[in-house]
Parts: C-alpha cells; structure tokens; sequence
C-alpha cells in the first residue's frame, strides 16, 4: 500500500504542477481559475488514494469503516455545501464546490490515519521499496486491473448515452430516475452482501485452496438470494405506491423500466460475487475479458433494442 502511493504520487504531483504552469501562464486555455484547476486535482488525487484505502479496509475486513470513509467524503459536505448555496448566492460557483469536495476528502483521511493508528508505521517506513512492483508489474497486473475497471464504469454510463441519441430529453429523464432507485438498491447490495463476501473468499482461499473457495461463494449466493429478491421486491413495490403521489403520469407510463432495472441490480451482485471468485483466484485476464464484453454487448444490445422496439 505505501509503495502504491509512492507510485501515484509520483506521477500525480508532476502533472499537476505542470497543469498549473499551464493554467497560470495561458499555455493551457480552459475557463478555471489556476486556483481551482489546483483544487480540483487534489480532489482527483485524494480520491485516488482513499479508493485504495478503501480497497484495502475492505481486503481487512473492516467495512464498516470503509463506508465511513466513503460516506465522509462523498455525501457529509454535500449538506452544509447546498445549505451555504441557498443563504448565499455569491457561493454558487464550481470553486466553492471544489472547496467543500476538498474538506470532505480531507476529513475522510483523518478518520482514515485514526482508524489506523495502531499500525506500525516506524516499520513500515523504514520496509525496503517493492520496485519491482512499482515498475516491473504495471503492464503485466495493475495495467488490464485498470481497464477492467474502466470497463465495469462505462458500462454503468453507456446506456444513457445511447438512449439520448434515439429518444427525446422527457423520456431519457424518465430512465434516469429509475436508475438512480435502481442504482440506490444496487449500492446496498454492494455493502451489505458483495463487499463482505472478499474477505470471506480470501480466508476460504488460503484454508482450503479451490475447492474451498468455490464451496464458500456457493453457500454464500444461496443464503444471499432471499435476502437480494426481498430488496428488489421491496423497492418495486415501494416506488409502485409513491409513483400516484409524484405528479409524473409517464413515470407511471414505464413503470416495467424500473423491473427490468431491478432485475438486472439481482442478477449483477451475484456476478460481482463471482468475479470477486476470480479475483481472489488472481485470474486478471479472465476478469478484464468478462468485463470488457459485458461494455460491448451492453452496447450492441442496447443499440439494437432501442431501434427495433423503440
């Protein structure tokens, strides 16, 4: 993990101070002022760095404290941020945001070195460099990882994107909402049942190699399945009884959207469970093989479902 943000790091801080040399001096025409241009890549770069840490609480089975750290630095700000905007006009500006995003992140941190504070940061310190995996193991390991991720990301995106080049602004919102519930229940699914499923592998893993590993997802999808149908169905049902109360008759109009939604919210954090098999079996271009195809047959499909049926 130290060696992984002396890589980051690494290569972070020279763009950015190269960014800004183009910023302050005109080189690089965008509307921000240097000032935010600087804030707005500390943001990228402590995103960057609590990702991994949350990555790595979540490898150590610690995930209550992962989602503090998430729900620090992606939803506390949002509060006093839109408060502050609606007292005083002067402060609806993209700087202003960039400010609040900052501190969030920067509190996520803090709680972050609290939460570790009992680890011994002497010895790691003073730990010989793994330079070999900084440099050696990029293209081979951290490199298709990445794409694999980039590829689960478009795929969450793509969808609208297609919709909006086939259908009007009404009814691309109309999807939208629906997503937005449906990614809502996917994010539950993901904490309370993908999440602690990798340290459950991992241990199965090395007790029992394989076999163990395999046993293990098995009993954990089969427990899982009433638990994820019961969420789904109580979602549905929920929207299903608000919808007379939002004054949006074509919300009502597509109401099998939001099904077909949830349907597929199911069927993804059993997928998510298997490609956490894959991962604790270290099967990294499986994964990125699975993934990539998953963006191009969403693609395809969508595609061609949205021109044959409208």
């Amino acid at each position: 993990m130290r060696d992984k943000f002396a890589f980051i790091l690494s290569i972070a801080v020279p763009l950015i101070a190269l960014g800004y040399g183009a910023v302050a001096s005109g080189l690089l025409d965008i509307p921000l002022s240097p000032r935010t241009y600087v804030c707005g890549a500390l943001v990228a770069l402590l995103e960057t760095l609590s990702t991994e840490c949350y990555l790595a609480m979540i490898s150590l089975n610690r995930i209550l404290a992962a989602n503090v750290t998430t729900f620090l630095r992606t939803a506390v700000w949002i509060v006093p941020f839109v408060a502050l905007t609606y007292v005083e006009v002067d402060t609806r500006s993209i700087q202003t945001l960039m400010y609040f995003w900052l501190s969030g992140l920067v509190v996520s941190l803090l709680f972050l070195l609290w939460t570790f504070r009992k680890w011994p940061w002497e010895q790691i310190a003073k730990a010989p460099a793994s330079y070999g995996y900084i440099f050696g193991e990029f293209r081979s390991k951290t490199l298709p990882v990445y794409l694999s991720d980039l590829s689960t990301v478009g795929a969450q995106y793509l969808d609208r994107f297609v919709l909006g080049a086939f259908l009007s602004l009404s009814q691309v919102g109309v999807y939208t909402f629906f997503w937005s519930i449906a990614n809502g229940v996917s994010q539950l699914m993901l904490v309370s049942f993908v999440q602690p499923a990798l340290p459950r592998l991992i241990d199965a893993k090395e007790a029992g190699g394989n076999p163990q590993l395999h046993a293990t997802a098995r009993e954990m999808i089969r427990r899982s399945l009433p638990m994820l149908a019961g969420l789904c169905g109580g979602s549905a049902l929920f929207v299903y009884v608000a919808l007379p109360y939002l004054s949006r008759p074509e919300l009502a109009n597509w109401y099998g959207i939001l099904l077909l939604m949830l349907l597929g919210v199911f069927t993804k954090a059993i997928a998510d469970t298997l490609n956490y098999v894959l991962y604790v079996m270290r099967k990294d271009r499986e994964l990125i093989t699975v993934n990539v195809f998953s963006i191009a047959f969403a693609l395809a499909s969508a595609t061609l479902l949205i021109w044959w049926l409208g």
